[in-house]
């Protein structure tokens, strides 16, 4: 099961670095990267329920593999971005690598 069908989050490209798959996706208010694999296999199944769906959401975030800044903008780059947020847990912009 992946993000957007467990989450509702969208899938918006994905690319490799350094022989690495990431996925961005935007969760309505952020753009993010992570790994493709964090994003293909959330482990959670999904309910028709607000509440459940916004608390395992958050939960699969803190679950999910930090993304450097370094990558983060690389991905920006990658995907002709002008940049996305930070999965450190701060969601600080990061503007895509020259």
């Amino acid at each position: 099961m992946n993000a957007t069908k467990c989450y509702g989050v969208t899938e918006r490209g994905r690319c490799e670095i350094d022989g690495v798959e990431y996925v961005a996706y935007d969760d309505g208010q952020y753009r993010y990267a992570v790994l493709a694999s964090d994003y293909d296999d959330v482990r959670d199944e999904p309910r028709d329920d607000t509440e459940w769906r916004a608390n395992a959401y958050s939960e699969w975030c803190s679950r999910c593999t930090s993304v450097s800044r370094d990558v983060t903008a690389a991905v920006a780059r990658d995907l002709e971005w002008d940049g996305m947020h930070s999965t450190d847990g701060s969601s600080t912009w990061v503007d895509a690598a020259k």
